[in-house]
């Protein structure tokens, strides 16, 4: 849908590779991949996770990833700036939100349990197959990450000119 991390990645693109393209919003995963699959669309920017069984099984060709760094579950797959736009990154993150009020004490327990969690091998791997490639950090890390994400996207969206909705 117009405003999703898929829509403005591909906006972007548009963008930094100076191309004019018709960037159609679908609701669902589902109906992008079943839209390219059905030949509506010549060209689609989704998550890794419902991707991966097509591109394994032949039905679709991965041409690129967003992030910098190539997805290990699709090595042979370059990044798009590897591929020839330089300075292309959108990188999809989540992460965990408490209460305004929650004591330090209980935030600093969550961030070295979930982080501890997150670096177990077995637990990677499970994120790995949802196409998340697992990272932990500290509250100040995602704070600081949560505020420079959301002014460069403000800035794509004023740039592309794209109604609140």
């Amino acid at each position: 849908s117009v405003g999703s991390a898929q829509y403005l990645a591909a906006e972007v693109f548009r963008s930094m590779a100076g191309i004019e393209a018709t960037i159609i919003p679908y609701k669902t995963s589902a109906d992008v991949v079943r839209a390219l699959r059905a030949g509506d669309v010549q060209a689609i920017f989704e998550t890794i996770a419902p991707i991966i069984p097509h591109a394994k099984a032949g039905t679709m060709r991965v041409l690129g990833v967003t992030e910098a760094q190539r997805f290990p579950s699709l090595p042979h797959v370059p990044t798009i700036a590897e591929s020839g736009l330089p300075n292309y990154e959108i990188a999809g993150w989540n992460g965990i939100a408490v209460p305004a009020r929650t004591p330090r004490e209980i935030i600093n327990k969550l961030n070295a349990d979930i982080n501890a969690a997150v670096m177990q091998p077995d637990i990677r791997q499970k994120f790995l197959d949802l196409g998340v490639i697992a990272r932990g950090n500290t509250p100040e890390q995602m704070t600081a990450l949560l505020k420079k994400d959301i002014a460069w996207w403000r800035g794509v969206i004023e740039k592309a000119k794209i109604a609140k909705q």
